[in-house]
């Protein structure tokens, strides 16, 4: 029931999921507004929903039939195998943790973003992307670990390179928490750890997994898809403004039509897995059209089947009885 555009681009991608799966869809929300006409779609009701510029933690328990809370129920009791949303993402952090609560020894869960790079066609893995603000160094570890884990599952990158999000490669930059982090990661045998990395170089192959607090993750998120925007439409409007860029335009339309929507468009990627939960939830971008929540269903799918959550568990019940 969230999202920019409501419940309409929801249930477009899962008519045209189920055509291609053999999974089943469950709508959760108001059934007025969600029709099915598929034996694989059913809806569930939910007579309440969590607005986008609403408190996350005060709604969530105020609203005890949310759609987002009873989601992330038919999780927990068995009657769904990942939840998916467009909505508050904080709201999601929030109805997860309630509901399922964390993976043992997880402190907190992280959004583990995917951001293209030059030189790969597989994607950068970015993670904390806007789940926590502020970040213990045990907690970069831990996000290191399992941001490794998902690519090594979904990526196919069986030594993924992980590298901590700073304001220089020197081992002197960043602040107290991210030397910490980089001391400790360093002395993980689990993790290829490869040092700091600059917010300039993420989209370029130097790293498989960047890691970081929150709130850095989300404006590195955002700072990168408002420039592959404006560059767009610089790259247009200098092409419109003469007739020899108008011919160009016209031929270099393709490439770049290709270039954008299925690099550096966040729809081509769907959603990105909320890491550190009892259970999958997939995060989707709130501007997320039906190509991005078709390819978010895909990524819950994937995840499911390659039992990421279990991997995660496994590592971090290793992780923490080693370090005590």
């Amino acid at each position: 029931m969230g999202g920019d555009f409501g419940p309409s681009v929801i249930v477009e991608a899962a008519h045209r999921f189920v055509e291609q799966s053999c999974s089943e869809i469950l709508l959760v929300g108001d059934p007025k507004q969600l029709t099915s006409a598929s034996d694989s779609i059913k809806v569930v009701p939910a007579s309440e929903v969590v607005e986008m510029h609403e408190s996350p933690s005060t709604v969530v328990r105020t609203k005890p039939q949310a759609s987002i809370r009873v989601a992330f129920q038919l999780l927990r009791n068995g009657g769904a195998q990942a939840v998916v949303s467009t909505g508050n993402s904080g709201a999601m952090m929030v109805a997860g943790i309630m509901e399922l609560g964390t993976i043992k020894g997880i402190a907190r869960p992280a959004i583990a973003a995917l951001l293209p790079r030059l030189g790969r066609d597989e994607p950068v893995v970015l993670l904390d992307s806007g789940a926590n603000v502020d970040c213990s160094a045990h907690q970069l570890l831990q996000f290191a670990l399992m941001g490794s884990h998902y690519a090594r599952l979904l990526l196919g990158d069986e030594q993924p390179r992980v590298a901590l999000l700073s304001n220089g490669t020197e081992e002197s930059k960043g602040n107290d928490v991210l030397r910490a982090a980089s001391r400790i990661l360093a002395a993980e045998r689990r993790i290829q750890f490869i040092g700091y990395i600059e917010a300039n170089e993420v989209m370029r192959d130097r790293a498989d997994v960047v890691v970081c607090d929150g709130f850095t993750g989300n404006v590195m998120l955002k700072a990168a898809e408002g420039t592959a925007h404006v560059v767009r439409e610089a790259v247009e409007q200098g092409l419109r403004s003469s007739l020899r860029g108008r011919m160009g335009l016209a031929l270099a339309a393709p490439i770049l039509r290709k270039l954008f929507r299925g690099r550096f468009d966040p729809a081509a990627y769907g959603g990105a897995p909320l890491l550190g939960l009892e259970g999958l939830a997939i995060v989707c971008h709130g501007a997320s059209n039906s190509n991005a929540v078709l390819n978010a269903l895909r990524v819950a799918e994937r995840c499911h089947r390659q039992r990421l959550v279990r991997e995660l568990s496994t590592a971090i019940e290793l992780l923490e009885a080693e370090m005590g």
